[in-house]
């Protein structure tokens, strides 16, 4: 439809313009939506602002645009924001360790259906890191493992060590180059915090049992125990080390994990790595606090020509120090 519209100055202006008109037929069905559970690990106790996961929805009436809403979040404080167009969920400010729960809605313009989100941020330490083993699989991308198997293999291994799934925990995922598969980094977490040991002697029996009864094929396990190849040579042992320069994020219809990248290596006590001082030397350490007023302390084993070993405790201030 074209409409002008004319003045009526000397000589008359007039201008024209397009009016679209579209009749569609009136919302029939409300919008569906998936709840969605994000899992974000951290090393350093807090996960920087980014995205962090998407609402899935969808509408049996084809013609019906979707907007998403966030209602509310606990705990308070602002911390999340939802993408009014395509669902999109963002961590607004750094998110310490913990969980968070928020309330979402999806509207047609007729039809409004609220769901759910919860996100856990766990921050892992050193002692639980070590304490977990990898497996290293083929025959399925890391969203097929995590849509397919992920859930089926938590509540197995729970099985075999006798508690809930729930308190294994996936601490990291990655592909490996080359299409060499996936590589799954998992601890065992019990309620409160308090980790679980894996049994080292009974491994290899609940890998074997979790291959038949999955249909999952695992080429290679490590852990700090050493099963199979790669162990360490005596005096050393196995150690997981995390980059969060790069993470990791893989998404589902129902999750999203958020992990950083992971790798084992051998840590020895004295190795050609070991730091050599002369009359002249001196170590410089620097680092930095959140309150100016904290002091640390930071232990040195010496070799003497004697061939005794003590230990140095030495207490430095928080802007660093030197010692000779």
């Amino acid at each position: 439809m074209y409409h002008q519209v004319t003045d009526s100055g000397h000589p008359p202006l007039s201008s024209i313009c397009v009016v679209n008109i579209n009749v569609t037929e009136q919302s029939k069905y409300p919008p569906s939506v998936v709840p969605l559970e994000v899992f974000i690990t951290t090393f350093d106790m807090l996960f920087s602002n980014r995205l962090i996961g998407r609402l899935h929805a969808s509408d049996q009436d084809l013609q019906d645009v979707l907007t998403y809403s966030l209602l509310s979040e606990h705990p308070d404080g602002g911390s999340f924001s939802v993408d009014q167009a395509d669902g999109k969920i963002w961590a607004d400010e750094n998110l310490k360790e913990g969980s968070y729960s928020l309330n979402v809605s999806v509207s047609d313009g007729k039809f409004t259906v609220p769901t759910g989100v919860k996100i856990h941020v766990w921050a892992a330490d050193q002692r639980a890191l070590d304490s977990g083993l990898t497996l290293q699989m083929v025959g399925f991308s890391a969203e097929e493992f995590l849509g397919d198997h992920w859930r089926g293999l938590q509540r197995s291994l729970g099985q075999a060590l006798g508690f809930p799934r729930q308190e294994v925990l996936l601490v990291s995922l990655q592909q490996l180059p080359d299409g060499g598969g996936l590589e799954a980094l998992l601890t065992c977490r019990r309620e409160g915090g308090l980790l679980q040991n894996l049994p080292n002697n009974r491994l290899a029996g609940i890998i074997t049992d979790m291959e038949d009864s999955l249909g999952l094929s695992i080429l290679r396990v490590k852990h700090n125990g050493c099963l199979g190849a790669g162990c360490p040579k005596r005096g050393c042992r196995n150690a997981v080390r995390l980059t969060s320069e790069r993470l990791n994020h893989f998404t589902t219809a129902r999750a999203a994990y958020i992990t950083p990248q992971h790798s084992w290596e051998s840590v020895c006590p004295c190795n050609e790595s070991a730091v050599r001082f002369d009359g002249r030397s001196y170590l410089k350490y620097l680092h930095g606090m959140d309150e100016d007023d904290q002091d640390f302390k930071l232990s040195l084993s010496l070799k003497l020509p004697s061939s005794t070993a003590s230990s140095c405790p030495l207490t430095t201030p928080t802007t660093g120090g030197r010692y000779r």
